[in-house]
C-alpha cells in the first residue's frame, strides 16, 4: 500500500480502522453449534443398513445445551451416535456432555459431509473422519457412554481464560473476581472429567497451554491411555443387507450423571493460561532505534505454558514504500548445558506466511542465554489487515536445530494508536 502525504492529523485519524474506534464486534466468529438428525447415502449403495446419527457441529455457546435439550425433547435419541465436531468454546458446555451421558449417546469425533438432495428431494449425508473437536468440545466428548476418535481426527486442548481477553491475554488487565471465577471453573471441569470417566490427567495437560501458545494436539498413544476413545468405530463395514448398528437404540441407557453444578459465568471460554508476563510493558508502542520510527512489543516465550525466554517483535521503515521491516530478537533460556541455535523463524498473520532470515543465533552470556536475530520484509497491505483486526492476531513460528518448536501468538492492543507514529514517517521518506 503506497501512502500520499497527508496532514499529519488526517494520518493520524485516518490510521486508526473504523472498528477500533466504535467497538464494532469481529463478524467472523464461528456459527455456533447446530443439531440435525441426518441419514446415511446414497441410498442406492446403503439400501437397508443406512446408518443414521446426530450431526452435532459448531462453536459452543452458553445456549447450546439448552437448544441441545429441545432437540432431544422432540424425538427418541436413546442410544443414538453423535457425530461431533467444534473449535470449542464456553464453559458451560459441560452441561452438554451429561446431557449426552444422561440419554446414553456414543460420541464420534468426525465431519457430517451433506450430500446433494436426491430426486425425491431428501438429503443425505456421509461420515469423514477427518474432523477436530478443539478446546470445550475434547471434554464434551467424554459425555459419551463410548467414545471413538478415528486416526484421522485431531484432538486440541489449551487452557481457560475470560473469552474477552483471550486474543491478547497478557496485555488486558484482570481483577481478583477474575481469578476466583477462573479457579472455580477449573474445579468444574477436574471434578466434570472425574465424573465422566476421564483420566485427570487430560485436565493437566490442557492446563498446560496459554492461549499465546498453539493448541496442543494429543497423540495416539494419549488419545487411547486418557480414555478419550473406549469403543469401536461405529462407522465400520456394515455386511450388505445388514443392520445399521447406528440406528438401534441401546437397550438400557445408562445411569444418569449426577446433578450437574450450578453453570459457570458466562464470559470464560477453553483456552488460556495462569503464567503471568516477567517484563513491564505488554503492547505495541512507538520508539525511535537507530534514527527511525519503530513499532515495538515484548513478549513472553514460553513452551506448554513453561517460560523459557523472551522476545521482541518490531515493525519499521521498510526499504520499499510498499512494505516494512520486520525484526526478531530472542532472549532464550537454556533448558540443561547446551542449547540448539534457532535455525528458522516464521511469522504468520492470517494465511499468509513469512520467512524470515537468520542473522545469528548464539550464547551472548555466561549463563549460555541464547540471543537470536532474524529479519524479514512484511507487505503494508500485511500490517493493516492485523491493525483493522481482519487477522486478531498474528503468530511467530521458531524452529532449533535440534527441532525444538515454539509458535507465539500476538495481539494487537495498543497498535492502533502507534502505528500513525511509524507510519506517518515512513510515508514522508518514501515520497
Amino acid at each position: 500500500m503506497r501512502y500520499r502525504i497527508l496532514p499529519v492529523l488526517l494520518l493520524l485519524a485516518s490510521a486508526v480502522p473504523a472498528a477500533a474506534q466504535t467497538g464494532a464486534p469481529a463478524s467472523n466468529d464461528p456459527p455456533p453449534m447446530r443439531f440435525e438428525l441426518v441419514r446415511e447415502g446414497p441410498a442406492e449403495l446403503c439400501g437397508t443398513s443406512c446408518r443414521e446419527w446426530i450431526s452435532a457441529s459448531g462453536a459452543i455457546t452458553t445456549d447450546t445445551t439448552k437448544e441441545f435439550e429441545d432437540f432431544a425433547r422432540k424425538r427418541d435419541l436413546r442410544g443414538a451416535i453423535v457425530v461431533l465436531e467444534s473449535g470449542g468454546g464456553a464453559v458451560s458446555g459441560m452441561a452438554l456432555g451429561r446431557s449426552f451421558r444422561r440419554l446414553g449417546l456414543k460420541v464420534v469425533v468426525g465431519k457430517t459431509v451433506k450430500l446433494p438432495p436426491s430426486a425425491d428431494g431428501q438429503q443425505r449425508a456421509t461420515f469423514s473422519p477427518r474432523a477436530t473437536c478443539a478446546s470445550m468440545c475434547t471434554f464434551i466428548l467424554l459425555g459419551g457412554v463410548e467414545r471413538h476418535v478415528p486416526p484421522e481426527a485431531r484432538l486440541l486442548v489449551h487452557q481457560i481464560w475470560p473469552g474477552n481477553r483471550r486474543e491478547d491475554a497478557t496485555a488486558a488487565s484482570y481483577s481478583a473476581q477474575d481469578l476466583v471465577r477462573i479457579q472455580r471453573d477449573l474445579g468444574q471441569i477436574a471434578k466434570y472429567s472425574v465424573e465422566m470417566g476421564g483420566d485427570i490427567e487430560l485436565f493437566e495437560i490442557a492446563m498446560r497451554i496459554p492461549p499465546w501458545e498453539r493448541l496442543r494436539t494429543l497423540t495416539a498413544e494419549e488419545v487411547t491411555r486418557l480414555r478419550m476413545s473406549t469403543g469401536p468405530n461405529p462407522f465400520g463395514a456394515v455386511p450388505p443387507g445388514g443392520v445399521s448398528t447406528s440406528s438401534v437404540p441401546t437397550p438400557t441407557p445408562a445411569p444418569a450423571a449426577p446433578s450437574a453444578p450450578p453453570a459457570p459465568r458466562t464470559g470464560a471460554s477453553l483456552g488460556a493460561a495462569t503464567v503471568v508476563p516477567t517484563f513491564k510493558e505488554t503492547r505495541w508502542a512507538a520508539v525511535e532505534k537507530a534514527g527511525l520510527p519503530t513499532l515495538v512489543r515484548p513478549n513472553l516465550l514460553t513452551i506448554e505454558g513453561e517460560e523459557v525466554g523472551t522476545f521482541e517483535l518490531t515493525f519499521s521503515c521498510g526499504e520499499t514504500a510498499s512494505s516494512y521491516a520486520v525484526t526478531y530478537v530472542e532472549q532464550r533460556k537454556p533448558s540443561d548445558a547446551k542449547i540448539d541455535p534457532v535455525t528458522k523463524v516464521v511469522l504468520y498473520i492470517g494465511s499468509e506466511r513469512i520467512v524470515f532470515s537468520v542473522a545469528s543465533s548464539e550464547a551472548r552470556s555466561l549463563q549460555g542465554d541464547l540471543e537470536t536475530v532474524a529479519r524479514g520484509t512484511l507487505p503494508k497491505i500485511f500490517l493493516r489487515r492485523f491493525l483493522e483486526g481482519d487477522s486478531k492476531s498474528l503468530a511467530v513460528a521458531t524452529t532449533t536445530k535440534g527441532d525444538v518448536q515454539t509458535s507465539i501468538r500476538v495481539g494487537n492492543t495498543g497498535l492502533g494508536q502507534a502505528f500513525p507514529l511509524m507510519a506517518v514517517p515512513c510515508a514522508q521518506r518514501s515520497s
